[in-house]
This record gives structure tokens, C-alpha cells and sequence, in this order.
């Protein structure tokens, strides 16, 4: 979640991050409930895909 994503970017800051509820911004788009992006395509040809954390830490130490 955006709210996972938040939380981990800040989490050596001194920030409180607080979920909130996507009611509380009406967008005129639809946007479905449950949508996941599918990387079996990626994993079929061997490509190594590294989660979220592994990712945003590599960004965080190059920043």
C-alpha cells in the first residue's frame, strides 16, 4: 500500500505517517479495489526481480 510505502521511506526520520482512506480523495477515475501488477512475463524469461524494500533501499543509499 501507498501507506506501507510511506512508512518505509521514512522510517529513520522523525515523521509520523498515518494511513488514509481513499474516500477522503474522490477521484473522478474509476480505480478497481484490488489490482496487482503481474511480473510472471518477467519471471519466465529469468529476469530477477527484487521486492519493494531491496529497491527503495538501493534508491535511498544512492540519493
Amino acid at each position: 500500500s501507498w501507506y506501507e510505502f510511506a512508512t518505509e521511506i521514512l522510517k529513520n526520520k522523525n515523521v509520523e505517517v498515518a494511513p488514509v482512506d481513499s474516500s477522503a480523495y474522490p477521484a473522478k477515475a474509476y480505480r478497481p479495489r484490488h489490482s496487482i501488477m503481474s511480473l510472471k512475463k518477467a519471471e519466465d524469461t529469468g529476469f530477477k526481480i527484487i521486492d519493494w524494500q531491496t529497491a527503495l533501499n538501493k534508491f535511498m543509499e544512492i540519493i
